[in-house]
Protein backbone atom coordinates (compact mmCIF):
# COMPACT_ATOMS: atom_id res chain seq x y z
CA UNK A 1 0.00 0.00 0.00
CA UNK A 2 1.28 3.16 -1.48
CA UNK A 3 1.57 6.26 1.54
CA UNK A 4 -0.58 9.35 -0.06
CA UNK A 5 0.80 12.55 0.16
CA UNK A 6 -1.11 14.56 2.90
CA UNK A 7 -0.66 18.17 1.76
CA UNK A 8 1.02 18.64 -2.07
CA UNK A 9 1.69 22.72 -1.16
CA UNK A 10 3.30 22.29 1.69
CA UNK A 11 6.40 20.71 -0.90
CA UNK A 12 5.72 22.03 -4.05
CA UNK A 13 5.72 25.64 -5.58
CA UNK A 14 3.17 26.74 -7.47
CA UNK A 15 4.94 26.13 -10.77
CA UNK A 16 5.78 22.36 -10.31
CA UNK A 17 2.07 21.64 -9.36
CA UNK A 18 1.33 23.19 -13.36
CA UNK A 19 3.64 20.98 -15.41
CA UNK A 20 6.84 22.40 -13.40
CA UNK A 21 5.93 26.22 -15.23
CA UNK A 22 5.98 24.82 -18.84
CA UNK A 23 4.53 26.98 -21.47
CA UNK A 24 4.40 29.86 -18.44
CA UNK A 25 7.06 32.21 -19.78
CA UNK A 26 7.89 32.30 -23.33
CA UNK A 27 11.10 34.14 -23.94
CA UNK A 28 11.60 35.24 -27.46
CA UNK A 29 14.34 33.89 -29.72
CA UNK A 30 16.56 36.45 -31.49
CA UNK A 31 17.40 35.01 -34.81
CA UNK A 32 19.12 36.51 -37.88
CA UNK A 33 18.56 36.12 -41.74
CA UNK A 34 20.97 33.55 -43.29
CA UNK A 35 21.97 33.52 -46.58
CA UNK A 36 24.20 30.51 -48.09
CA UNK A 37 25.42 33.06 -50.60
CA UNK A 38 27.73 35.40 -48.51
CA UNK A 39 29.88 32.25 -47.57
CA UNK A 40 29.85 31.03 -50.56
CA UNK A 41 32.68 32.95 -51.78
CA UNK A 42 35.14 30.03 -53.39
CA UNK A 43 34.73 28.51 -56.87
CA UNK A 44 35.40 25.48 -55.59
CA UNK A 45 32.74 25.46 -52.47
CA UNK A 46 30.21 26.80 -55.06
CA UNK A 47 30.96 23.82 -57.35
CA UNK A 48 30.56 21.38 -54.72
CA UNK A 49 27.38 22.83 -53.58
CA UNK A 50 25.84 22.41 -57.43
CA UNK A 51 27.32 18.53 -57.88
CA UNK A 52 25.30 17.99 -54.71
CA UNK A 53 22.13 19.75 -55.94
CA UNK A 54 22.50 18.04 -59.23
CA UNK A 55 22.97 14.37 -57.75
CA UNK A 56 19.90 14.73 -55.61
CA UNK A 57 17.55 14.61 -58.94
CA UNK A 58 15.42 17.40 -57.25
CA UNK A 59 15.23 20.31 -60.23
CA UNK A 60 14.00 22.52 -56.75
CA UNK A 61 17.42 22.01 -54.83
CA UNK A 62 18.97 22.42 -58.28
CA UNK A 63 17.32 25.75 -59.10
CA UNK A 64 17.97 26.73 -55.50
CA UNK A 65 21.26 26.03 -55.87
CA UNK A 66 21.90 27.86 -59.23
CA UNK A 67 20.38 31.20 -57.36
CA UNK A 68 22.59 30.58 -54.11
CA UNK A 69 25.62 30.44 -56.42
CA UNK A 70 24.06 33.41 -58.68
CA UNK A 71 23.73 35.53 -55.72
CA UNK A 72 27.08 35.06 -54.19
CA UNK A 73 28.75 35.93 -58.11
CA UNK A 74 26.56 39.00 -57.28
CA UNK A 75 24.17 38.24 -60.63
CA UNK A 76 21.07 39.61 -60.87
CA UNK A 77 18.15 36.52 -61.88
CA UNK A 78 15.05 37.04 -63.81
CA UNK A 79 12.21 34.62 -63.00
CA UNK A 80 10.10 33.84 -65.87
CA UNK A 81 8.91 31.07 -64.46
CA UNK A 82 9.32 28.32 -66.58
CA UNK A 83 13.23 27.42 -65.80
CA UNK A 84 11.61 24.83 -62.88
CA UNK A 85 9.39 22.80 -65.12
CA UNK A 86 11.95 22.33 -68.03
CA UNK A 87 14.61 21.44 -65.74
CA UNK A 88 12.74 19.14 -64.05
CA UNK A 89 11.98 17.46 -67.60
CA UNK A 90 15.55 17.48 -68.16
CA UNK A 91 16.40 15.62 -65.01
CA UNK A 92 14.19 13.42 -65.15
CA UNK A 93 15.58 12.32 -68.54
CA UNK A 94 18.59 12.07 -67.49
CA UNK A 95 17.86 9.86 -64.71
CA UNK A 96 16.02 7.78 -66.95
CA UNK A 97 19.09 7.18 -68.94
CA UNK A 98 21.47 6.92 -66.21
CA UNK A 99 23.49 10.33 -66.97
CA UNK A 100 23.99 12.43 -64.66
CA UNK A 101 25.64 16.19 -64.28
CA UNK A 102 29.00 17.54 -62.90
CA UNK A 103 29.53 21.16 -62.25
CA UNK A 104 33.25 22.07 -62.97
CA UNK A 105 35.10 25.21 -62.95
CA UNK A 106 35.75 26.76 -66.42
CA UNK A 107 39.61 27.69 -66.75
CA UNK A 108 39.93 31.36 -67.40
CA UNK A 109 40.79 32.43 -70.90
Amino acid sequence: MRRRQGEPSARHSQGERNGCGIGEIIMALNTFPFDAAEYLTDPEDQTDLLNEALASGDANVVANALSIVARARNMALSGDGESAPLLATTLGLMRALGVTLKAQIKPAA
